[in-house]
């Protein structure tokens, strides 16, 4: 609406001296209209690279985002959601043994390698906790040697599933109870904090700084770390994290966790995973018959819908760029026709004085081609400032490619 003004204002303001004063055919709009035309060319083609680069850097970043190894394998995994009543499974006794009862059924069940079930799985929702490390903490409120990391409680088994690689120690097992020493296991990113010493047989403490019903009552002995997980997403920082048994987590934790978030029952088939869906429904159902069971997906199926976004954004800023890249088209192919018709008066002639059709193909293009070559170049530049804007969005791609 507001660039087909331009035209209507300037009928209404007709000077009929103007162009006769430029010796120019008065339907061209004289100087004025052939410089409006030609910003119009320009600002088309500028937008439409801006656009164009943008598509293109979000393209490569997604391309990049989909080789990101996420620290697990997705392929033969199905999860499936149990959200447990409060009043039932509100005490860590009561969640312990439904989450062990569930994984020890299902790996009875053909067809499967590991299962487990867990507070959450990779690249979905979970809780972040603070933790210290015995000994650098002075305890009370104080802050000093306290650090925050992802905390994951799971029955044994979890790491078997997801095919998480070991890289010391070893994984959580189902020796792991309520009465057992209390355990965790740290990934990689997390085993940094110690700074050179090592993690091993060390000391933590889970939920420092928070109401007593979240703190540890003992510390936790790392007895194995295992390698880095895309947890939050592939396009973050892999977090680091802290994997205790799901039977040693404390009763106020236990509590939140039910309230909050459902948790997630996992199966390693051998087959395909979506062909044992009903098994282990009726294997959920045989431990608890009144626990209604949602969100059956594949691990492959969460991971895609981790990129949903930035597909979106992909796709939509794509199809803008292809959208502006024809209108750019049409915008010089509509200037160049018009001028040309404009002018065919003044082509005859000088054509009639010896021009030949490769001169006035050179004088059409090389006008053309002037408005072009200035509209790319101000693109350029207001293409790097856009890419800049986009370096939040972009995994693995300099803003500058």
């Amino acid at each position: 609406v507001l660039f087909g003004l331009a035209p209507a204002l300037q009928a209404v303001r007709v000077n009929l001296n103007e162009p006769l004063k430029e010796g120019t055919n008065k339907s061209t709009g004289g100087r004025k209209g052939m410089l409006a035309r030609r910003l119009l060319v320009m600002s088309e083609v500028a937008l439409a690279l801006v656009l164009i680069t943008a598509a293109a850097l979000l393209l490569k970043s997604f391309a990049g985002l989909t080789n990101v190894e996420p620290g697990f394998r997705a392929d033969h995994v199905l999860t499936m959601k149990v959200s447990l009543p409060e009043s039932r499974y509100g005490k860590p006794e009561a969640l312990d043994r439904f989450s062990r009862e569930v994984a020890e059924r299902l790996r009875g069940l053909p067809g499967v390698r590991a299962a487990a079930v867990a507070s959450s799985v990779p690249l979905e929702l979970g809780p972040d906790l603070p933790f210290a490390i015995e000994g650098k903490w002075p305890g009370g409120q104080s802050t000093e040697g306290v650090d925050d990391a992802q905390f994951r409680a799971s029955t044994g088994g979890y790491f078997e599933t997801l095919r998480i690689p070991l890289a010391r120690g070893r994984y959580l097992n189902d020796l792991d109870t309520s009465n057992s020493e209390p355990v965790a296991v740290i990934n990689e990113t997390a085993a940094k904090m110690w700074k050179g010493a090592d993690p091993l047989a060390s000391r933590i403490r889970v939920g420092v700084l928070m109401s007593d019903d979240l703190v540890d009552p003992m510390p936790r002995r790392i007895v194995g770390i295992v390698k880095d997980v895309h947890e939050v997403g592939l396009d973050e920082k892999v977090p680091p994290i802290i994997y205790v048994p799901i039977g040693q987590i404390t009763p106020g934790f236990t509590a939140m966790l039910v309230r909050l978030l459902p948790s997630t029952v996992l199966v390693q088939t051998e087959g395909s995973p979506g062909a044992l869906a009903a098994a282990v429904r009726k294997e959920i159902w045989a431990v608890d018959a009144q626990q209604p069971i949602t969100d059956v997906r594949t691990m492959e199926q969460i991971v895609q819908t981790s990129l949903g976004n930035s597909r979106f954004v992909m796709v939509l800023m794509g199809a803008l760029a292809v959208l502006a890249l024809l209108l750019a088209a049409v915008g010089i192919y509509g200037v160049l026709s018009y001028l040309v018709s404009q002018r065919t008066r003044e082509i005859g002639i000088r054509m009639a004085l010896g021009a030949s059709a490769w001169n006035v193909l050179q004088m059409v293009v090389g006008q053309g081609m002037l408005s072009v070559g200035i509209g790319l170049a101000a693109g350029l530049g207001l293409a790097l400032l856009a890419a800049q804007a986009l370096k939040g969005l972009l995994v693995g791609v300099s803003s500058y490619d």
